[in-house]
């Protein structure tokens, strides 16, 4: 069966996408095999797992520049992921710092076609190994060329957002750039919007979110992230997934009423 790759975006930083993928990834692995892809070269969703962040492309690079020199054939998926001694039933795929020089703008510079189509090879890849049900993607903040490469091997995307101007233009940039994925991935769906960091008593959440609910109509979901500073700061600073640092907060609790609107969505 193949697995179901769900990426997580915005054109827009600061709104919570590795922070979701953490989560997202800590709870289904305890329901379903994963495997995490981090393209950041940052690769904080990587650390949150235990993960050092490689000074080097990382073997996310090296698996994309051995597709380029066609090397690919010559070793097995599992040399270029690494499995958590942690977090049971999860694997990792990971760039690192020197991953857009030393391999996204090379493999778009030596061939645009064949750039497009290098995440899909990399979940055929996982997909072969039989192992994984779900696959999250967690992407930069801002949109290149490797964002249509990721875009054309997805299933689903997840648009977090504020319920600020900013954030929204950036969850809806993305949704301008799946339409035009769409023109070499037509499976590519929506999975939903949902509003992040959200603080009921604040007049813009009650200004905004009326008007993003009508201009979005069902692809904003129903579940809202609540603006829970103390445990997700907490958990950024020992670099662990909130489920996991804080499991009985708020937003841990969200996070799963999120996990389990997804999981309906995408047929998990």
């Amino acid at each position: 069966m193949k697995p179901i790759v769900i990426t997580i975006t915005s054109n827009k930083g600061g709104v919570g996408k590795t922070t979701t993928a953490a989560a997202l990834c800590d709870i289904y692995r305890k329901k379903y095999p994963v495997l995490l892809i981090d393209t950041d070269p940052q690769c904080n969703c990587a650390a949150k797992f235990g993960f050092e962040v490689p000074v080097d492309r990382g073997r996310l690079g090296d698996m994309l520049i051995d597709m380029v020199q066609d090397h690919l054939k010559h070793k097995p998926f599992e040399k270029y992921i690494e499995s958590s001694q942690q977090y049971k039933n999860l694997d990792v795929l990971y760039g690192g710092k020197m991953i857009r020089q030393a391999a996204y703008d090379y493999m778009f510079s030596f061939s645009a076609s064949a750039a497009l189509k290098s995440f899909k090879r990399i979940i055929q890849a996982a997909a072969e190994t039989g192992k994984y049900r779900v696959i999250i993607i967690d992407t930069p903040p801002t949109y290149g060329n490797e964002t249509d490469a990721i875009f054309n091997a997805t299933d689903y995307l997840l648009i977090p957002t504020l319920a600020e101007g900013d954030s929204v233009e950036g969850a809806d940039f993305a949704l301008q750039k799946a339409a035009n994925a769409r023109e070499d991935n037509p499976n590519l769906k929506i999975a939903g919007i949902f509003l992040n960091r959200i603080y009921d008593n604040d007049s813009a959440t009650h200004k905004v979110e009326p008007f993003l609910r009508e201009a979005w109509k069902d692809k904003v979901l129903k579940t809202r992230i609540p603006d829970n500073r103390a445990a997700i700061s907490d958990a950024i600073n020992e670099s662990e997934p909130v489920t996991t640092r804080k499991p009985v907060s708020k937003a841990s609790k969200a996070f799963a009423s999120l996990a389990k609107e997804v999981e309906n969505i995408v047929d998990l």
